[in-house]
């Protein structure tokens, strides 16, 4: 049993140059202790803290954290406008900015939290952090501020900003340590995968660019806008033609931001927040909030206007409609915002699983960003959510399997630290869990086994690869490179390792799927749980190795009886209905849809 009132240094990330070897010690969380740095802290006398919520405080803290969201979020636009010389509304700045924001609440509410909840809960000896004061912590975008979150050198940042603030409240030695890196600010590495494409689609691409670009040339000033549906390419442009325009696939370049952050504009503004004097969570949101604005929405505002200015798009669309440009692309949001402005409707469909109890997408519902949401089969006309399908699996021919190969297991990637909780927790418990259930499985289905890792895994420093060199290539495993499609469509059974939009798309292809994690239901929102307990009951969704290895030995003989078993396709149609709704007339009935609300 641990000793609480053991004297323990405190240890905030990996940067093993802060750690105490010589005395007890308390790593802050799972990310401390990387998997290749074994053999640093595996023999050390250490503890990891507990995360700082429970499962059942999970609804009352993201209750809090959107609390001082909406406390906030004027004093930032009412800063915004007075600064850049404008009056746009607050939902003007949702638009533009939202997400980030509700980004940057999570963060540093988890930040305080999660050390509050470690310093309370032990006794803390001492702990060492890094001078922050030549160091930037805002990124040059929103998707730039995501990777910042997950960086172990910017968490050490703004942990000293963090302890720099309510260092009055502690009650132990902080050494302040001085290292002369050249690195003062994050720098996010944007990977273009495109490279990895054969030549010959590298260019069928091209030459569908330059034909798609000529079109996009004769579009009309009040032609509807279609971004990034996610619809497959054949239906969106057919759902142009629908709406009397040429069948054309729009696309946006990444916009590069050059200007740079100017410490001295940043606390101006900070200045002139009517800032907290206690050391709440409220208190350090208001004093780091210009110090982590992305330069996109501040110094870089101008630059990103006129880039949005340039734009060939349409000048006056009757709707602005969009499944995935509506989050990290600067230059659509700002266009966007404008054209709601002048009276476009902004229209946004579902792109992926929402049944978490935090979830980016669900935030966008309950603030209202969009005039509708479109999902893919539930409906809230209370909060414009109107019914939809499956807009990913739409127009897909699923081809006949061959049920002589195995088994596909589908693997997630270490989770983002933007969130309020800590999920690495459950992460690491779902990944140990699936370990044993592969060890479970016997050597013939070992051998018809393939995982499928995330492609975003080397981001992460979970050390995936290595970790699976346990089974010393026993089992198949592909990175990430190779077509999922293709892999699904060559397998007997399907096993989801997370609660993914690819349960949404196997279950409304109606192909043979399990799924299996740690944790049981207790992240979903109410209004879900009844629909996936229809799964678990059936035996599709398990919550253990056992589970899960004895369903596939009791199935594997005879997948295709099992899975077209009445109580099987019952609970199947039931779930797909309200989450993943197939449809014979997609672009009909989108434009139905549209047509009504536009």
């Amino acid at each position: 049993m641990i000793d609480n009132n053991t004297p323990r240094y405190l240890i905030l990330g990996s940067d093993e140059r802060l750690w105490n070897f010589n005395c007890p010690v308390v790593f802050l969380g799972n990310w401390c202790c990387l998997y290749k740095r074994k053999e640093s802290w595996s023999s050390m006398d250490f503890i990891i803290a507990d995360p700082f919520s429970k499962l059942s405080e999970r609804k009352k803290i993201h209750s809090s954290a959107r609390q001082l969201e909406r406390e906030l979020f004027p004093i930032l636009c009412d800063l915004l406008n007075d600064y850049h010389n404008t009056q746009h509304d607050n939902r003007f700045w949702k638009i533009v900015l939202g997400l980030w924001f509700y980004r940057y609440i999570n963060v540093i509410y988890n930040r305080i939290e999660t050390l509050n909840k470690c310093i309370n809960n032990y006794n803390i000896s001492g702990l060492s952090i890094i001078d922050s004061s030549n160091y930037d912590l805002s990124t040059r975008d929103s998707k730039s501020a995501i990777w910042s979150f997950n960086d172990d050198r910017w968490n050490n940042m703004l942990y000293s900003r963090i302890i720099d603030i309510i260092k009055p409240s502690i009650d132990f030695p902080v050494d302040v340590i001085y290292f002369d890196d050249k690195n003062t600010h994050f720098i996010f590495n944007n990977n273009n995968n495109n490279n990895n494409k054969p030549l010959y689609k590298m260019f069928v691409s091209k030459i569908l660019r330059y034909g798609n670009s000529l079109l996009c040339k004769f579009s009309m000033k009040d032609d509807n806008f279609i971004i990034n549906s996610y619809l497959p390419r054949v239906l969106e442009m057919k759902l142009n033609l629908a709406f009397g325009s040429l069948p054309k696939i729009w696309t946006n370049n990444n916009y590069i931001v050059n200007e740079k952050s100017n410490a001295t504009v940043r606390k101006n503004l900070t200045d002139r927040m009517s800032l907290s004097c206690t050391n709440s969570v409220k208190s350090v949101a208001q004093k780091m909030l210009f110090e982590m604005i992305p330069v996109c929405y501040l110094e870089g505002f101008d630059e990103l206007f006129k880039s949005s200015k340039l734009k060939r798009w349409p000048d006056m669309p009757k709707f602005i409609f969009t499944s995935g440009s509506y989050d990290t692309d600067e230059t659509f949001k700002l266009w966007t915002a404008l054209k709601v402005k002048k009276g476009s409707n902004y229209i946004i469909a579902q792109h992926g699983n929402l049944g978490q109890i935090e979830s980016d997408t669900q935030h966008i519902i309950d603030e209202r960003v969009a005039d509708k949401f479109i999902s893919w089969g539930w409906s809230d006309h209370k909060r414009k959510v109107l019914p939809g399908f499956i807009f990913k699996t739409s127009g897909r021919v699923v081809k006949k399997r061959n049920l002589s190969v195995g088994i596909l297991m589908i693997l997630c990637h270490y989770p983002h630290r933007s969130s309020i909780l800590d999920k690495s927790v459950d992460y690491i418990d779902t990944f140990q869990n699936h370990i044993n259930f592969i060890k479970k499985l016997p050597v013939e289905l070992k051998l018809l086994l393939t995982i499928r890792i995330h492609s975003e895994w080397k981001n992460f420093n979970f050390n995936e690869k290595e970790r699976l060199e346990i089974f010393n290539g026993k089992v198949n495993i592909d990175y990430g490179s190779g077509s999922i499609n293709s892999l699904v469509e060559n397998s007997r059974i399907v096993i989801h390792g997370y609660d993914s939009t690819g349960i949404l798309e196997t279950l409304s292809m109606n192909l043979p799927t399990l799924a299996f994690w740690s944790g049981g239901l207790e992240n979903l929102r109410d209004d879900v749980k009844p629909y996936y307990e229809l799964l678990v009951e059936c035996g599709i969704i398990h919550f253990s190795p056992e589970s899960m290895s004895s369903k596939i030995l009791d199935v594997w003989q005879n997948v295709d009886s099992w899975w077209y078993s009445k109580s099987i396709q019952f609970a199947r149609k039931k779930f797909c209905e309200q989450y993943a709704k197939k449809c014979n007339r997609p672009v009909g009935m989108l434009v139905d849809i549209l047509n009504i609300e536009s």
